[in-house]
């Protein structure tokens, strides 16, 4: 897990982990939300599941995932991941799901499901909307 701020910026601003297995969209998700500066990313992981050791200790308000096409298996472990911390608020960005991906998907808990076509848009919005209790 990487820390993306300082310390003394871990106190103002929405804060986001973010976990994707491939890096170039860890990083483009990071130069995203950086662009904002209500927005701090606090952690980063190749998968969410290396957060889990940290979850008490997390200053996360969001986790964003990046779904791989087998997002059945992420789901149970995410299942686990809002039981042992709800208030943290799931966002996953997916490639095309189909209907029933879609229910599973909300069904797992996740606040907010994103198209990866518009991430680039919706990513800051939705980030601030499950933040605030919007979604």
């Amino acid at each position: 897990m990487r820390n993306g701020t300082t310390s003394s910026t871990l106190h103002s601003g929405i804060k986001v982990a973010l976990a994707s297995q491939l890096s170039v969209l860890r990083e483009g998700m990071k130069r995203i939300l950086l662009a904002h500066e209500d927005i701090l990313v606090v952690a980063e992981a190749a998968h969410f599941r290396e957060l889990l050791d940290d979850m008490a200790s997390l200053p996360a308000d969001a986790l964003v995932v990046i779904a791989q096409p087998s997002t059945g298996e992420a789901l149970d472990g995410l299942v686990h991941m809002r039981g042992a911390r709800p208030s943290l608020s799931v966002i996953m960005i997916v490639q095309s799901p189909s209907l029933p991906q879609v229910l599973s998907i909300l069904r797992s808990g996740v606040r907010d499901l994103l198209s990866a076509s518009g991430v680039a848009r919706q990513l800051p919005v939705a980030v601030r909307a499950v933040a605030g209790g919007r979604l």
